[in-house]
């Protein structure tokens, strides 16, 4: 249990971490909208976790935890790259 508890901890942590950098990243591509881009930043998050339980649940029902586990992974990796490749960075400019 006390490994478990730690592990949450700090998978937690990182998480939190994860989430204040990318809401950071997304609020300076566009600085003259702020406010339009974090209403689209949330909403689209809404949308990709909606879309990502469906997903999942229905993988669940037709394979595996393996299947659902390498969809995921390859869906996170596509997503790394994406914002690797189109993300501006706002300390170097545009």
């Amino acid at each position: 249990m006390w490994l478990a508890f730690i592990l949450v901890m700090i998978g937690n942590f990182f998480g939190g971490m994860s989430s204040s950098a990318g809401q950071s990243l997304n609020l300076e591509q566009v600085p003259e909208f702020r406010g339009t881009m974090m209403s689209l930043s949330t909403a689209f998050g809404a949308i990709g976790s909606t879309l990502g339980a469906g997903l999942g649940g229905y993988l669940l029902l037709v394979s595996n935890w393996e299947t659902l586990g390498i969809v995921f992974g390859v869906m996170g990796i596509i997503g790394a790259i994406i914002i690797y490749i189109y993300a501006t960075d706002p300390i170097k400019g545009k």
